[in-house]
């Protein structure tokens, strides 16, 4: 039930998981101090029917622009194959 979702800015965005993750959009936005990037993963997307009350979670941002990466953000985990370890995430807790 793993689910990674990488969106490449200018790009189109990928999903990799074994089957395509069906209503994830998303869109970014230009801005004079950077770019802002905006995600909806409908629940239904993670094969779930309704949300869980806590999943694990994490995201990356990755600056690469050119062949090789300068440098990276990290939400949780600071490894860098965390995306291979979904042990690493960091925990999301849902509130009513």
């Amino acid at each position: 039930d793993d689910l990674m979702i990488r969106l490449n800015l200018g790009q189109k965005m990928t999903v990799h998981r074994g089957e395509p993750a069906d209503g994830i959009e998303w869109a970014e936005m230009d801005g004079p101090d950077g770019y802002r990037i905006e995600v909806g993963i409908p629940w239904t997307s993670m094969g779930l029917e309704s949300p869980r009350p806590f999943f694990g979670l994490d995201i990356h941002v990755n600056d690469n622009d050119l062949d090789r990466r300068e440098s990276k953000l990290s939400w949780y985990s600071r490894r860098d194959n965390a995306y291979q370890t979904p042990s690493a995430f960091g925990t999301v807790a849902i509130a009513e």
